[in-house]
């Protein structure tokens, strides 16, 4: 064996050995670091070997994963560069490799995914979901939800270009891992998720100078491409038959999520949902007593959605089922705060429907919780609380009303400076 392959296999085999010892245990991720590895992991990138890159990408991976200081020193090195070629790669286990990686440096902010999921670009996201792995297709899911999110000008991209096709393609698929059609399902959903009258950098720049800044305001809260791409794939069909028959109460609260996303404030597809399609709020109201919390709150949340603002849906829904303050107060007793933000947002959407407790009452205890949720320190109630806030503002007469006489405004402004830029 010549030095040059001795000095290979001697990287590969450390490589291998990092992966193995990095994973899942932040305190050894963070000694390697320490201990210098990064650079020479980096470097190792630069070889021509692509079996050695590719054990590379595993310490990558082992090592970034859920490690946000290691993320950042990876990306301070332009290691996503030499990733992104290992997309390009013939073997399907590199281009794996390669993408599973990538993601491990998107992290947990979605600033961090947007920035890697627009690296890897439309294109390679859209070969992703079209591939055969599993893998990539789980990638070029949760890609897409990065780029989607608050993103109107995302949303549109890759409706052009032609990005809802593989994911309905995907639905079809009858033995996909459930995992996989999760990350599938919210991709889809985050793509018609409607914004509370916030906007894109992009669109604030070539806005905030013009006088239909104001005027366009409540235009770019409606995305009717997205919207009319959903239509022309005969997606409700495939939806349809999941939520109906899918063994996994997971994945059909999901459905009845992103559902709810493409239909909201659509009266026209709503209307064929219900009439053409053969959509029942039955089948999303059973799963409000389901005995797990998380999908009994997300069916809540569907719910909510697909009668925000209009009082006569939600008498409509209420023919499949009573609706009673005892549905959300083990939500509203929570203490994981962003359970408690959600039920309380779900209360007064609903509180003139909930047939046990005065409305004024109900209204009155929601809008405090949520007021409340703002003086925490989690970073992600915070943010949540902040969606469901403006979403409210939206609704009924005196909501705004009702958080202003409670200081909102103020603790609101409090978040402009200090704290995380998502905050």
């Amino acid at each position: 064996m010549d030095a040059t392959n001795h000095h290979d296999v001697l990287k590969a085999v450390s490589s291998t050995a990092i992966a193995e010892v990095g994973h899942d245990n932040k305190e050894i991720q963070d000694a390697i670091a320490l201990k210098g590895a990064i650079p020479p992991l980096v470097a190792l990138f630069k070889g021509k070997r692509i079996s050695v890159q590719m054990k590379g990408a595993m310490a990558v991976e082992s090592l970034a994963s859920h490690n946000p200081f290691i993320e950042k020193a990876f990306l301070e090195k332009s290691l996503t560069k030499y990733l992104l070629k290992l997309l390009k790669a013939f073997q399907m286990d590199v281009k794996e490799q390669g993408a599973i990686a990538l993601w491990a440096l998107a992290g947990q902010t979605l600033k961090q995914q947007k920035y890697i999921a627009e690296q890897i670009g439309y294109s390679f996201i859209i070969n992703m979901l079209l591939s055969p792995s599993a893998k990539m297709q789980y990638v070029g899911g949760e890609a897409i939800i990065a780029l989607s999110k608050d993103s109107r000008m995302h949303q549109n991209q890759i409706c052009e270009a032609n990005g809802i096709a593989p994911l309905v393609h995907l639905l079809r698929i009858s033995k996909i891992a459930e995992g996989t059609l999760l990350s599938i399902i919210r991709a889809m959903e985050s793509i018609f998720q409607k914004k509370n009258s916030t906007f894109d950098s992009q669109e604030l720049y070539l806005l905030e100078d013009t006088e239909e800044f104001l005027m366009l305001r409540h235009i770019l809260e409606v995305s009717p491409v997205s919207q009319q791409c959903i239509v022309d794939e005969n997606a409700f069909p495939i939806l349809i038959q999941l939520l109906k028959n899918h063994p996994s109460p997971n994945i059909k609260v999901e459905v009845a999520f992103s559902l709810a996303c493409i239909v909201l404030g659509n009266d026209v597809l709503q209307k064929d949902l219900h009439e053409n399609e053969g959509f029942e709020y039955a089948d999303v109201f059973h799963l409000l007593h389901s005995t797990e919390k998380d999908i009994c709150l997300r069916a809540g949340y569907a719910l909510t959605l697909f009668a925000f603002n209009i009082r006569c849906q939600q008498y409509i829904i209420l023919e499949s089922g009573i609706m009673t303050i005892s549905i959300f107060e083990p939500f509203l007793e929570s203490p994981i705060e962003t359970e408690k933000a959600m039920a309380a947002f779900q209360i007064v959407e609903w509180a003139k429907v909930i047939r046990d407790v005065d409305h004024i009452t109900l209204s009155a205890r929601g809008v405090t919780i949520l007021v409340d949720s703002l003086y925490s320190v989690q970073t992600s109630t915070t943010v949540l609380t902040g969606n469901l806030i403006a979403s409210l503002a939206h609704s009924r007469a005196g909501i705004p009303e009702a958080f202003t006489a409670l200081g909102t405004v103020q603790q609101l402004c409090y978040h402009l400076y200090p704290g995380t830029e998502e905050v």
